[in-house]
């Protein structure tokens, strides 16, 4: 490999690196990222022992958005439809054991459920913690 094509390489590599969203981290920053409409892209089911089964909504036939509202409500829409309106919050959970980790929950009001999230600037997964895991970009 010559000079030239070697730089030309490191200017990729660091252009691509640079145009990686990086996950909001703080609990402010994601209480105002949130807001907005989210479009579902996909939901991961992990079964103990068999294969992930992926859904999507061209292979469920429908469509998901979730509006995350600044005062704490969401609202979620199947095909343009409400089929569930509630309350949120997001809080901070600190785990323990050999390393702790920072997690955001998101609860639910009114069946008492939750879910963890992560979040990048236009992606917002959530997760049950026991082998469900949805993808969600802005609208």
């Amino acid at each position: 490999m010559n000079k030239f094509s070697f730089i030309l390489l490191l200017f990729l590599l660091a252009e691509c690196n640079a145009e990686a969203p990086e996950p909001v981290q703080t609990l402010d920053g994601i209480k105002k990222a949130i807001i907005g409409e989210w479009n579902w892209e996909e939901t991961i089911v992990h079964y103990r022992g068999q294969e992930p089964v992926v859904k999507t909504p061209e292979s469920e036939g429908k469509t998901k958005t979730y509006i995350f509202s600044k005062d704490g409500k969401l609202k979620i829409l199947e095909d343009e439809t409400t089929i569930q309106e509630t309350d949120y919050e997001i809080v901070l959970t600190e785990t323990s054991g050999i390393k702790s980790i920072t997690l955001f929950r998101l609860n639910f009001s009114d069946n008492g459920g939750s879910m963890f999230l992560t979040f990048t600037k236009h992606k917002l997964n959530l997760s049950n913690g026991l082998g469900l895991e949805s993808s969600f970009t802005r609208k």
